[in-house]
């Protein structure tokens, strides 16, 4: 890790505080989840009122510069991932 930020800083010539590591949006994951929750109860009213926000929600997140997209992007998925290991989960729990 101390390598790569030297190796950026001298790329940079000498500010390292340009150097800012991707992180996903766990905003975005958040509202994944509600999404695909709303989605699992088979309420079509409930995900097409979510919709709008969640879209937003994602959009919005880039736009104000709060994460780059691809930030957004990882959020999405970490979401999904969550919410389908957790779904296993709880299967498994019943059974």
């Amino acid at each position: 890790m101390a390598y790569s930020i030297r190796w950026w800083s001298t790329l940079t010539g000498g500010r390292a505080s340009v150097l800012r590591l991707p992180s996903p949006a766990v905003s975005v994951g958040i509202n994944t989840v509600i999404m695909l929750l709303a989605w699992h109860t088979r309420n079509r009213r409930l995900v097409l009122c979510l919709l709008p926000f969640f879209v937003l929600m994602c959009f919005s997140t880039v736009y104000i510069m709060a994460h780059y997209a691809i930030d957004a992007f990882a959020g999405l998925i970490s979401g999904a991932l969550l919410y389908f290991v957790l779904m296993w989960v709880s299967r498994k729990w019943r059974a």
